[in-house]
């Protein structure tokens, strides 16, 4: 019982982290992402 119990947690806390690894990462990306944007249109309307 012990080692398959801990056999299915494992993958089930490896894709829990991922998945809060990843939607900390879009959090954070998203607003950079804008601000580049931001950004790139600024140089690009500042050039022309």
């Amino acid at each position: 019982m012990d080692t398959n119990k801990g056999g299915t947690m494992k993958p089930i806390a490896a894709i829990s982290k991922y998945v809060i690894a990843s939607m900390l990462v879009g959090v954070y990306e998203i607003p950079l992402i804008r601000h580049n944007n931001k950004q790139l249109l600024l140089s690009i309307q500042q050039s022309s």
